[in-house]
């Protein structure tokens, strides 16, 4: 079996957090995790025919699908850092703005590692890629840095493309400990241990989650295929 709860379902995630003065950059993260759970797979749709070259520009489809801030960030924008456009997001998102051209670098490669068209070394070196763009960021990130969950999250998701979860596993609990009601860094680590059949940890992650989330959809319903599995391997043992 093959869950990416997170990936695929919706959640109320429109709410998912807000401090005073920061409510316009908590809704642009949010917005950003809805357009990648309904984009990314649009955005390959054509994959096999159409692969982008690995250090090619984002197309068009890519950059719906990345942040909304990252066409403005250094690597992509080369205007003056007193542009209009630049010093509303340096404004919303402080002086890390000034380096999240790396993250957007990452995301890119991470997204493009999800296709499956790329040759299994290729994918693995755009994600080992991704690890250092992210990791450059949070380098020069505050400490409790607003994009901070996020950014660990993904820092997890491509440590378990690379087939290391000790790593993972410690770059979702960071993003739990910036932001214990982030559910998405309980679904995907909780995801993983799903598909390799550790189902008490699972359970244990997803309700640590569900106790400062307790209105996931997405934690809702990897608990409920868990019972669902519990309660089918307690009708094979009891039948006769």
């Amino acid at each position: 079996m093959s869950i990416e709860y997170a990936f695929k379902r919706s959640d109320g995630i429109t709410s998912m957090w807000r401090q005073p003065g920061s409510g316009r950059v908590r809704g642009t993260v949010a917005r950003y995790l809805v357009a990648v759970a309904v984009g990314v797979a649009s955005a390959y749709a054509n994959a096999e025919q159409l692969l982008p070259d690995v250090s090619s520009p984002p197309t068009a489809a890519e950059w719906r699908v990345m942040p909304e801030y990252c066409p403005y960030t250094d690597g992509y924008n080369l205007k003056s850092h007193e542009a209009p456009e630049k010093q509303k997001w340096a404004r919303l998102l402080g002086d890390t703005f000034w380096a999240l051209h790396h993250y957007c670098t990452g995301i890119l490669g991470f997204n493009r590692a999800q296709i499956a068209g790329y040759p299994a070394i290729t994918r693995r070196s755009l994600l080992s890629g991704s690890l250092g763009e992210f990791g450059y960021v949070v380098n020069h990130m505050p400490e409790g840095y607003v994009l901070a969950p996020e950014i660990y999250t993904y820092i997890g998701r491509a440590h378990l493309g690379i087939n290391q979860p000790s790593h993972a596993n410690a770059a979702f609990a960071k993003a739990r400990a910036v932001k214990p009601d982030y559910w998405p860094a309980y679904s995907w680590w909780a995801t993983y241990l799903l598909n390799r059949g550790e189902k008490k940890e699972a359970r244990e992650i997803v309700a640590e989650g569900l106790s400062h989330a307790p209105d996931s959809r997405t934690l809702q319903l990897i608990l409920q295929d868990l019972d669902s599995q519990k309660r089918g391997a307690t009708s094979k043992r009891t039948s006769p």
